[in-house]
């Protein structure tokens, strides 16, 4: 079935989710979109005016703004280049462009690396060593500083970040985008990141990109929490966004979006099975897409609400003064709000495997997930979506998880 909800309305803008490595998966959605090979633009190409995203999102984000002054397809197609010969594999490196894991063996050892690059696995070497033991001094100190039974401090010393470098993503968000681009692109970024210090989500824009911040602030979007470690940006520490703000819907509105495509990485809860969760991490997992769903449904909700709201106000216009209709909006709440339609897409099934899931940067994964994020937006249906029309209506009819929310 095709895409009832009208989509000459502009401004039009792209909103994406963070989700680690299926994030692969927003690249296939783009490719149909941008392509025009979607119902849910009358199979003409989309030409957004924002692009909103958080974590793997802002990078997506970044990425196709920083090649804005091409067209729309070849900036997604050169995305599509990146995620699948770039991002799985770092040069010769037995690790992907994303992060590595320190103290590997296998990397210092790799011939080809030693070949093609001889100095830097003694780089490498050198860095983790100094690393692992700073870390280990400071976590001495802060267990004979801390207070407590012996276990608790012991437990205290659990650190994944110290394990795990993002210095790769660094990288890779250097060599592919440019912050000149991204300052002078006509299209509006907004990407999301979460101050650690303050626990308050940061919204970044065009005008926030200079060459010495910009790829500060993406890798900040992207640094998982307890994984990867907080961006230091004028004394403040930044994690993921997707802490706050994961699927960053209000930055796109607040822009002025009159449509929104929206794209996220977790499918419906109960499409995870109970029953695979055997450790901490597929709990932990679970707890996230319950926590993501309950707050995409809770926007989709207002947005609804907002839609109804004002089309029963220009339907009770003609019997209203314009001061009654401006203290009522007002009152409502939406006096700078104005009418949306939202189109949603993500994966029916689970499709990131849990947390560890995020982390698989794997190329025939990459390239199947963005695969399925094309074949689901060239057959997109906004009743199995849940989309939201402009008069209000949520298209639900095949959609019951909605209707905890909706």
């Amino acid at each position: 079935m095709g895409s009832p909800i009208g989509v000459n309305a502009n401004p039009s803008a792209i909103v994406l989710s963070g989700g680690g490595a299926t994030g692969a998966y927003e690249v296939g959605v783009l490719k149909a979109l941008l392509g025009g090979a979607s119902p849910a633009t009358n199979f003409s190409p989309l030409r957004p005016d924002i692009i909103s995203g958080t974590s793997i999102g802002a990078f997506n984000a970044a990425a196709l703004v920083s090649r804005s002054r091409e067209s729309c397809l070849a900036a997604v197609t050169h995305l599509e280049q990146v995620w699948k010969d770039i991002i799985p594999r770092d040069d010769s490196t037995s690790h992907n462009h994303i992060y590595r894991f320190r103290g590997n063996p296998f990397e210092y050892l790799n011939l080809d690396l030693l070949f093609t690059h001889p100095l830097v696995p003694f780089r490498n070497l050198a860095e983790d060593s100094a690393s692992y033991m700073q870390t280990i001094l400071a976590s001495a100190a802060a267990m004979f500083q801390a207070r407590g039974r012996i276990e608790s401090r012991l437990l205290g010393l659990v650190n994944f970040s110290a394990v795990i470098t993002n210095e790769p993503a660094y990288r890779l968000i250097k060599r592919v985008i440019d912050p000149r681009m991204l300052r002078d692109s006509t299209i509006q970024l907004r990407i999301a990141a979460t101050n650690w210090d303050s626990g308050s989500v940061k919204i970044f824009e065009n005008y926030d990109m200079t060459d010495d911040y910009a790829d500060r602030f993406i890798l900040a979007s992207t640094a998982i929490p307890g994984i990867f470690p907080p961006v230091i940006i004028e004394g403040d520490s930044y994690v993921d966004g997707g802490l706050i703000m994961n699927t960053p819907l209000l930055p796109a509105l607040r822009a002025g979006a009159a449509t929104l495509h929206v794209v996220y990485l977790d499918p419906a809860v109960k499409a995870i099975p109970i029953d695979a969760l055997q450790s901490t991490l597929d709990t932990m997992s679970r707890m996230f897409a319950i926590q993501f769903a309950a707050k995409m449904n809770q926007d989709i909700k207002r947005a609804a609400q907002v839609n109804r709201t004002l089309s029963a106000m220009e339907r009770a216009a003609p019997s209203l003064s314009p001061d009654v209709l401006r203290d009522f909006r007002k009152a409502a709440g939406i006096s700078d709000l104005r009418k949306v339609a939202i189109h949603r897409y993500h994966p029916r099934d689970d499709v990131g495997s849990g947390i560890l899931g995020w982390l698989d940067f794997d190329r025939d994964r990459v390239a199947k997930l963005i695969e399925r994020g094309f074949e689901d937006t060239v057959t997109h249906d906004c009743y199995r979506s849940g989309c939201v029309t402009c008069e209000g209506q949520v298209l639900v009819r095949e959609v019951p998880e909605l209707e905890l929310f909706i």
